[in-house]
């Protein structure tokens, strides 16, 4: 866990399965790159698309991605010399995502990163996961 002037920090990262139900946890310190682990995260994983940010838009990830079939909706970063295409309409549902993080950040205690420990940051995580999407 990363500490910093405001305390200790960490980011989590989930692979997401179809309504926006999580499939796994990674939590990281929040001074590792996420996109570090993304190949972690989706490495078992049966899906046809990846959708993520432009962050996670590597020559690494994109082959691997391809690789094992799966299709890579990355947009491009603005920097890059090649452009690559994406599907915008399937892009588009990525606000999936983003409003379940927005839901689970509704809990006080995650948003504000009270936990000391990345073992009890998670474990909370996944009960607030439970609570949200066992109905």
């Amino acid at each position: 866990m990363a500490c910093s002037k405001g305390g200790s920090t960490r980011n989590y990262m989930w692979p997401w399965i179809k309504a926006g139900h999580p499939l796994r946890v990674i939590a990281t310190e929040d001074t590792e790159p996420d996109c570090m682990r993304a190949l972690e995260l989706v490495s078992s994983v049966d899906t046809k698309f990846v959708l993520a940010d432009k962050v996670y838009d590597s020559d690494e990830i994109i082959f691997s991605l391809s690789s094992q079939g799966i299709g890579p909706i990355i947009p491009p970063r603005v920097n890059r010399n090649f452009q690559r295409l994406y599907d915008k309409n399937i892009y588009k549902k990525r606000h999936v995502i983003e409003n379940t993080f927005l839901r689970v950040k509704e809990w006080r205690s995650l948003s504000t990163r009270y936990f000391k420990n990345i073992s009890s940051f998670v474990s909370a995580l996944h009960i607030h996961s439970i609570s949200l999407f066992a109905g």
